[in-house]
């Protein structure tokens, strides 16, 4: 339970980066 809590957390912060990097390509 508190290993799956572990894997949404990770999860939703790679998906933070990952919109953060597509922002950063869009703006060059």
């Amino acid at each position: 339970m508190l290993y799956d809590k572990l894997i949404t957390v990770a999860d939703a912060e790679t998906q933070k980066t990952t919109k953060k990097k597509l922002k950063n390509l869009v703006d060059i």
